[in-house]
């Protein structure tokens, strides 16, 4: 029984695919690991079981090329759509020649292309973008100097809102709602801001006043 499944044509292709998908995520969005390690998990099991069949390797190819291209290369070729649609032709192409004497169903390999696309558009891309606007308090970028207001009154603990994210916040003085902030300090996900100092226009200078007197 466990040695027919392992010879199913169809589920070694469903296997290939799913470790491609994974790939794609780890390429689009790196960094997360569990993604990485499917995916070589994935592609190192297919091999292996590639090997126990009369496999076309040249369609190995076409449809690795051709799922990367569907998932991927979009979005590092934002005017050049037309290369997700050469992808797709080269993974059904790959897929209906993959096993000599053997065959993929037809029906599995619409199902896997249709789902291809919905997984670049449905998945990967949202994820990607989450990715890109990661938001800044996870960010490694440095926060001290940049300027904010008070969202919650601080007493000495209230909340500021500081490029784009709430942040708990400190200050040595109480702040109200609204008050303009800067960032002095950063420990775990705790600013340490104090009141922003208002800019002196020359001419209510007291220094200049008093000299001009």
């Amino acid at each position: 029984m466990i040695t027919r499944l392992l010879t199913d044509p169809n589920l070694v292709y469903l296997l290939f695919v799913a470790s491609l998908w994974f790939m794609a995520i780890a390429i689009t969005v790196p960094g997360t690991g569990i993604a990485e390690v499917l995916a070589l998990i994935g592609a190192v099991g297919a091999v292996l079981l590639f090997t126990r069949l009369p496999t076309n390797w040249i369609a190995v190819i076409f449809i690795i090329l051709g799922t990367l291209g569907i998932l991927v290369l979009p979005f590092f070729f934002e005017r050049f759509r037309l290369v997700a649609a050469g992808g797709l032709a080269l993974q059904v192409a790959g897929s209906l020649f993959l096993f000599t004497g053997l065959s993929v169903s037809l029906l599995l390999i619409i199902v896997v292309a249709v789902g291809s696309l919905m997984y670049q558009h449905y998945v990967l891309k949202p994820a990607m973008e989450t990715h890109r606007l990661k938001p800044a308090m996870w960010s490694d970028q440095p926060i001290i100097g940049e300027h904010g207001y008070v969202k919650s009154t601080i007493d000495p603990v209230g909340t500021v809102y500081v490029r784009g994210e709430n942040w708990t916040a400190r200050s040595d003085t109480p702040l109200a709602v609204g008050a303009s902030v800067v960032v002095l300090a950063k420990e775990g996900l705790t600013l340490h801001v104090a009141a922003e100092k208002p800019k002196n226009h020359p001419e209510f200078d007291p220094d200049i006043l008093e000299n001009a007197d």
